[in-house]
């Protein structure tokens, strides 16, 4: 250490022993005496000389004038271990404010609280098969072991633009409750109520959401009963009622329900102007079913499993794997450098997303990360078909699923 290092070291050390003389003897003057005792700069150095040879009696190494102010040996050192222990809280609480901790470490009675990690084999054992199963959707590999779905899981193909070829066997609409007029009615109530809530904001809202409900009420029964989708009823009430009317009513007709007809024509005599902010409130309650992402959002979120493969460039689902993936203990090496040249690491814990977005992302070709019910989040390697005979033949239809055998 070079020379000029070591004398601001001492003269640092020389300060702060000076420093703790002052303050334990004012302490022990407040505390145990009879007031705060100061002593001025000039008595301080002989003091903290006199102090090595009166440690039995430490009143006696300050000014004379100053000792009938404080306490005997007892309540010096006492004043010191209070101030020690004051010291090193402080340091502990700035050290701990230090630490990027963003996760709470205790949770109800005291428990500390299970962070985030990768799953492992014994997590994945009920998905682990020797050989693909009828009946059973192979997912993929977890290092060697194959995972397919449980027994008895129905596999849900939701492809709303037709990609796939496959026949959608599921389809986010209201509508499939909606074939009775009872049953329309009580779909357009419940469409209204949920939307109501995210609008709590919207003046005289109770009745706009009641009379856009009497609206919908209507428009469902039509397109249920005349096997239409969702997408007409927002196409109806964007097109407004001058263009759509007499479809509704003839789709209303046919379906033999006086009551829906008289709803559908109540809205329809309403005056131009409060008609049209009728039209404008329900637009906003089926908001939702103009739009495809939302609707999968809705079916893939609740969905038994799913797994996400690499560059996901789309922000939301980027979020959505970080955000239910967790947050994970990860151990912190940090290293400083001086302007001297000086060097020093400390050593810590830190939290952060188990899967971050830019992780998910850059992941390799021909893997995934797969969310299944409520087992932790894994890694997992697919399965190539046009990298495996068996998987070849299967697509050709040269085999049956039974037969399929994984390769070791």
């Amino acid at each position: 250490m070079p020379e000029a290092d070591v004398g601001q070291a001492v003269a640092a050390a020389v300060a702060a022993l000076l420093a703790l003389i002052w303050l334990t003897g004012a302490l022990a003057g407040l505390l145990f005496g009879s007031g705060w005792t100061a002593i001025g700069a000039s008595d301080l150095g002989a003091t903290a000389l006199r102090l090595p040879s009166h440690l039995s009696e430490p009143r006696d190494a300050w000014p004379p004038d100053a000792r009938p102010e404080l306490p005997g040996a007892i309540g010096f050192y006492a004043s010191l271990v209070l101030f020690g222990g004051l010291i090193a809280g402080t340091i502990l609480a700035l050290r701990r404010a230090s630490l990027p901790v963003s996760l709470p470490q205790l949770g109800a009675g005291g428990r500390r609280v299970p962070t985030a990690r990768w799953a492992t084999l014994r997590d994945l054992g009920p998905l682990r098969v020797r050989e693909s199963q009828p009946g059973r959707l192979t997912i993929g590999r977890h290092g060697r072991a194959l995972l397919a779905a449980e027994e008895n899981q129905s596999v849900i193909a939701f492809d709303p633009t037709g990609v796939s070829g496959i026949e959608p066997s599921t389809r986010a609409t209201p509508l499939e409750g909606a074939k009775t007029w009872q049953g329309a009615r009580k779909v357009a109530h419940w469409l209204c109520n949920s939307a109501q809530g995210s609008k709590s904001g919207l003046q005289d809202a109770d009745f706009w959401f009641a009379t856009a409900g009497k609206l919908l009420g209507p428009l469902l029964f039509a397109a249920a009963t005349s096997k239409r989708t969702m997408a007409d009823v927002v196409r109806w009430l964007d097109e407004g009622p001058d263009v759509n009317s007499a479809q509704v009513g003839k789709a209303l007709k046919k379906a033999g329900e006086p009551a829906a007809e008289q709803a559908w024509q109540a809205t329809q005599n309403r005056e131009e102007k409060q008609r049209s902010s009728v039209y404008t409130t329900a637009e906003m309650v089926v908001s939702a079913f103009a739009d495809n992402g939302r609707r999968s959002a809705t079916i893939i979120n609740n969905h038994r499993g799913k797994w996400f493969g690499v560059g996901i460039a789309d922000p939301e689902t980027l979020t959505f794997i970080s955000r239910v993936g967790g947050v994970a203990e990860f151990e912190q090496l940090t290293r400083n450098a001086g302007e001297r040249g000086k060097r020093s690491q400390t050593e810590g814990e830190t939290y952060r997303d188990l899967a971050p977005a830019h992780v998910v992302r850059e992941r390799e070709l021909a893997t995934a990360l797969l969310l299944y019910h409520n087992l932790p989040l894994a890694k997992i390697t697919l399965r190539l078909w046009f990298e495996d005979k068996g998987l070849m033949d299967l697509q050709r239809g040269a085999s049956p699923l039974g037969a399929v055998r994984m390769p070791p």
